[in-house]
């Protein structure tokens, strides 16, 4: 859409907005805001004139569109804001013009993004260009990102010249699924934060590719997207095969599954077990294969105490979260059944189990019968947004020592069933919680002390 710069005078634009929209906005006024609206509308012009942090971040636009967004970036001219710069949808005939379009803005620009087309003709002359028009220094940019709209594609590789061959200071978040990095670029020096096809920062054979600091050293988070299993008939380039160890602290790690054999992907499992005792927060997205969650369980090997999270998120979908008190956090989304083979490995890890949180529902509590023997157990948290329920095969944890009842909507429930609940589970229970919203009848009939939480 084509919105004009606004202009004095001007009856039928609010910041450039077409008059529909105008017309749109009204709408939701009342008579007095009706009396009001011209003055208030030339108070809100006079603002964002003075303020160009208003102008910084603009729509992402096809090539065809992009005059559009002149009035607008030249706001930012001679300020020390960067404004956003996105084109998507970029054709292979229109290399030449983005190269130059993006070339002319480069050292005015906060962000810059590029999504190409799927490739259905050779990018490789184009691209050769928009590296030239990308020699220019970018002082401002922040966020760099270059994809493919659809399926993860190499287009071409990133030279070591781009952003004039030096590191860029600002520089501090970088997106590739088009193109690849075979060898380190100094203007990613600083950059801390990267998301990345696997196929895009390891192109080549593991021993031939360069680690992960070796091409950022200065990264906090790394998130792998579209990774495939070879035991499911994945490509190599799009699995961990090739990907090198991390062997040096990382703050965050996520690993984005596209394909997995569910009976079994050892390069996976290998590349975690290897990989994560470097990691303090990693996590799993989509998940199928039990063997890379017991890698991946295993990774909290010390030992601290431990906590368990489970959470349902969709159907047939779950999060388990396990983290211990050094501050290490492991999450995973489950899209197949939890096993309750995991819950046995996580008891036999080094550190001792000490809280639990799971669903108050029948599936929910059917995950206790796993925990009978969690002798070091001392915290019990239920989520009741979906019911509660009391089972007649729950086993007893005498450890317990404190039980927790949490819920995100107002739910009611009877204290007969809690007290049934306690006696069976939890008969060294000796403080409960509940969240504000819960709401109970016969609540005097609680053998213990209690508190509500927000």
């Amino acid at each position: 859409m084509h919105c004009p710069p606004y202009q004095p005078g001007q009856s039928l634009t609010l910041l450039g907005l077409p008059a529909e929209m105008k017309e749109e906005i009204m709408t939701y006024l009342d008579f007095y805001d009706l009396l009001t609206f011209s003055k208030t509308c030339k108070n809100i012009y006079e603002t964002a004139k003075a303020d160009s942090k208003l102008w910084q971040r603009l729509p992402e636009v096809t090539y065809v569109e992009i005059d559009h967004l002149n009035p607008y970036i030249r706001r930012l001219d001679g300020t020390s804001r960067g404004a956003d710069f996105g084109l998507y949808d970029i054709q292979h005939n229109e290399l030449f013009q983005v190269s130059t379009a993006v070339g002319m803005r480069l050292s005015g620009l906060r962000s810059l993004t590029l999504h190409f087309a799927d490739p259905t003709e050779d990018f490789d002359v184009g691209m050769e260009q928009i590296w030239r028009d990308l020699e220019r220094s970018a002082p401002m940019l922040e966020r760099l990102s270059i994809n493919v709209l659809e399926n993860f594609g190499e287009l071409h590789t990133i030279p070591p010249t781009i952003f004039g061959h030096t590191a860029q200071p600002k520089l501090v978040e970088l997106q590739v699924t088009a193109v690849t990095l075979l060898q380190p670029v100094p203007a990613f020096t600083h950059v801390k934060s990267v998301r990345a096809a696997a196929a895009c920062i390891a192109p080549l054979s593991r021993g031939e590719n360069h680690k992960i600091h070796q091409l950022f050293p200065s990264i906090r988070s790394l998130s792998l997207l579209g990774i495939q299993s070879l035991a499911a008939g994945g490509w190599e380039e799009h699995s961990l095969a090739r990907v090198p160890f991390i062997d040096q602290p990382l703050d965050e790690l996520v690993l984005w599954f596209e394909m997995q054999d569910v009976a079994a992907d050892p390069e996976t499992a290998q590349w975690l077990e290897e990989s994560l005792p470097h990691v303090r927060n990693a996590t799993l997205k989509d998940l199928e294969c039990p063997a890379v969650l017991c890698a991946f369980i295993a990774s909290l090997r010390g030992p601290e105490a431990l906590a368990l999270k489970v959470t349902p998120e969709f159907v047939g979908l779950h999060d388990v979260v396990l983290s211990n008190s050094a501050g290490m956090l492991r999450t995973a989304t489950l899209n197949s059944p939890i096993d309750g083979q995991h819950f046995l490995r996580i008891l036999a890890l080094p550190g001792p189990l000490t809280e639990l949180s799971i669903p108050g529902d029948v599936a929910g509590l059917l995950i206790l019968s796993d925990f009978g023997n969690a002798a070091d157990l001392e915290y019990l948290a239920l989520d009741v947004d979906t019911g509660f329920a009391l089972l007649p095969t729950l086993p007893a944890i005498p450890s317990v020592r404190r039980v927790r009842f949490n819920s995100q909507k107002f739910v009611k429930i009877d204290a007969n069933v809690i007290v049934n609940f306690l006696a069976t589970v939890a008969p060294g229970v000796e403080m409960l919680s509940f969240a504000q919203v819960i709401t109970f009848d016969n609540l005097h009939l609680l053998p213990v002390p209690y508190v509500v939480v927000n």
